[in-house]
């Protein structure tokens, strides 16, 4: 049942290892096109003069939810100097016709003289991670991610802090901060700051978890192109998940509902 569970987990995240770049059309919406040369292959953050102060609070709102650092495993620690290596996967649907998305990004002029592509029904964004425990209570964990063929990129960290509840039976608490940036553009800066609270139960190699959590999302504007207010706003989060270890094997999914709906996966190994 392990194997098989770590056998579908990764064929999931093998058919969707990609940032999310598609041809879907919106006729009664007009898609902006690179303008001053640049020479990205895919879509890429570049603010359009039209863009609003409403389509920018709704950006921050999306976006910042986006790059939000998943804790994708429950309250347990590795354990005092293990460390994980994992790859994971976001799967985040967003309205592309929208003004927030529409309006923050440009794209590429295809050389056949057709129509340029959309970004996608929905944003999918790989990443690396990497976990290490200080003691038993404590781990600290990045993830870095970086689509080589636009002009963006996102990092994070993250500290969480362990202890098990045995008034509660052998649950497992665990208090954990992260920070989250976008890298790249020169039209704006986003970040996202959360502060979660996780729960779980570990029965011999299934762990499920429940979370909340609370974020706190920024974007400023750095282009003469337009003049709006920093955008900022708190975003709650549900997170419910589990997590699956076979020898030094892991596998973790995740739904997160919060300003949008995410779904994430995780394949890694302990050491």
């Amino acid at each position: 049942m392990k194997v098989q569970t770590l056998v579908f987990l990764s064929a999931i995240f093998s058919t969707t290892l990609s940032f999310g770049h598609g041809d879907e059309d919106h006729p009664d919406v007009e898609i902006h096109r690179f303008e001053h040369g640049e020479t990205w292959a895919n879509c890429s953050f570049v603010i359009h003069s039209s863009l609003t102060q409403s389509e920018f609070q709704r950006f921050n709102r999306e976006a910042g939810s986006i790059i939000y650092f998943q804790p994708l495993s429950g309250a347990s620690n590795l354990g005092k100097g293990k460390f994980n290596l994992s790859f994971a996967m976001s799967n985040t649907p967003i309205d592309q016709s929208s003004g927030a998305w529409n309006n923050t990004f440009a794209h590429p002029i295809e050389e056949s003289g057709e129509d340029p592509h959309w970004l996608g029904p929905k944003v999918n964004i790989p990443n690396l991670r990497f976990r290490y425990a200080l003691t038993d209570q404590i781990e600290m964990g990045s993830y870095i991610t970086k689509d080589p063929a636009a002009n963006y990129g996102f990092y994070g960290f993250d500290f969480k802090y362990s202890e098990i509840a045995s008034c509660l039976n052998g649950v497992q608490v665990a208090a954990r901060v992260s920070h989250s940036r976008m890298f790249g553009p020169e039209d704006l800066r986003l970040s996202n700051t959360s502060a979660d609270l996780l729960a779980s139960k570990k029965w011999d190699w299934l762990e499920p978890y429940l979370g909340g959590s609370v974020g706190y999302n920024q974007t400023k504007e750095t282009t003469s192109k337009v003049s709006l207010q920093t955008a900022r706003n708190l975003s709650p989060r549900i997170l419910i998940g589990t997590k699956v270890d076979f020898k030094f094997m892991s596998a973790s999914v995740e739904y997160d509902l919060s300003q949008v709906r995410t779904f994430s996966f995780k394949l890694g190994a302990s050491f």
